[in-house]
């Protein structure tokens, strides 16, 4: 079907990109993706094709892959979710539904698949109390609350709900939309009648990003307890290296070399000593799982869980940006889109058009908005251990 044959269309895409070195025009691919979704072929009035948008290009593509890749090609397994995008995108959503004005009415909780994160950039009354938001965390966590209106059973009509989600698995890969865009309405005299025109908007005000995402704060207790778990571990294994180095500097401070049967016997207290340690950081070890089984903690049992399919059993919860897709111009149905993808370590490319050109870290990190130049609308973050 169509699904199939787009995702044949962006695997040669990719194959081709792969052995040349000159510039490619990725022709079948968007004859591919115009033929499926016939809304980016649109034309203006003169024939020149229409701007259109990053994201509504990200999630129809998205979905539409997520339809024909059922296979976990190259990873161990889709590690429960139903095809490999969701497996690579998909943040598994816990959301939870409880009703503001019935004590009585039982909490509503489902489970449902995004393929993004939203950071709101300014808040309604219902979710952040018109609140502007200055930082990309800030606006994931608005996004991540609000209010909705729906049947309460137990009042018989329909009441205000209060909506929390939270991340219930990770995925590998995670894209982050800002929440630039938005539709106005205004009732307006067109002659001499009062119409609704509705008119697409852009909110340019700055929002700044981190360079690595800490994504705990957006989860649940579960995949809370999971990268608690791997945190405590790691500082612990810090203190052990610290405590190693400390030890060695130690020995180098030694005014004379001890004699052969002093060295004997310290070199046996010292494996006394060791053997110390390991009992006491057994036993620790075991006092603070038992204490963890006893409040209800399970970190033990979450240290053997992995966040998500393809994330190693180590996983803290940190994504690394490396990639943006940044638009220039106050109209948002114009303007242009350029592409930043991270080469390796500071060293990142920018895509415009068909002009490619090399750029740091730290130019990147400026693309926050707040002008006409050019400002993050999709940011694409990794997993980073």
């Amino acid at each position: 079907g169509g699904d199939g044959m787009l995702a044949e269309a962006l695997r040669e895409c990719f194959d081709s990109v792969d052995k040349q070195t000159t510039a490619f025009s990725p022709l079948r691919f968007w004859a591919t993706l115009k033929q499926r979704f016939p809304q980016f072929a649109s034309t203006s009035a003169s024939g020149m094709p229409q701007q259109q948008d990053a994201e509504e290009m990200y999630s129809e593509t998205t979905l539409a892959l997520s339809m024909a890749l059922k296979e976990a090609h190259g990873l161990p397994d889709l590690g429960g979710a139903n095809n490999l995008v969701d497996a690579l995108f998909g943040l598994e959503m816990e959301t939870t539904d409880k009703c503001d004005e019935c004590e009585a009415e039982a909490p509503v909780v489902k489970q449902e698949t995004a393929r993004k994160l939203v950071c709101n950039i300014s808040g309604s009354a219902a979710s952040g109390g018109g609140a502007n938001v200055d930082h990309l965390h800030e606006g994931v966590m608005l996004g991540l609350k609000g209010s909705i209106e729906k049947n309460s059973g137990v009042l018989g009509r329909n009441a205000l709900w209060t909506r929390t989600s939270r991340v219930a698995r990770l995925p590998r890969y995670v894209c982050v939309q800002f929440m630039r865009f938005y539709v106005k309405e205004a009732r307006v005299l067109e002659e001499g009648r009062e119409i609704m025109k509705v008119t697409k908007c852009k909110i340019m005000r700055p929002v700044s990003f981190p360079e690595v995402m800490d994504i705990y704060e957006y989860c649940n207790d579960r995949v809370k307890g999971i990268l608690k778990a791997n945190r405590d571990r790691h500082g612990d294994d810090i203190i052990g290296d610290l405590k190693k180095s400390e030890e060695g500097g130690a020995k180098m401070d030694e005014d004379a070399p001890a004699a052969p049967a002093a060295k004997a016997e310290g070199a046996a207290a010292e494996k006394a000593m060791e053997q110390d340690d390991d009992e006491a950081a057994l036993q620790a070890a075991l006092q603070l799982s038992m204490g963890n089984a006893d409040s209800g903690g399970g970190d033990a049992a979450a240290a053997m869980e992995s966040a998500g399919p393809g994330l190693p059993m180590d996983f803290q919860g940190n994504y690394e940006v490396f990639a943006i897709v940044t638009h220039k111009g106050r109209l948002a149905d114009g303007g242009h889109y350029m592409g930043w993808v991270r080469q390796e370590k500071d060293d990142w490319l920018v895509f415009n058009d068909d002009e490619v050109s090399p750029c740091k870290t730290e130019t990147v990190m400026q693309l926050k908005g707040g002008g006409d130049s050019d400002m993050a609308y999709l940011a694409f973050y990794r997993f980073k251990n």
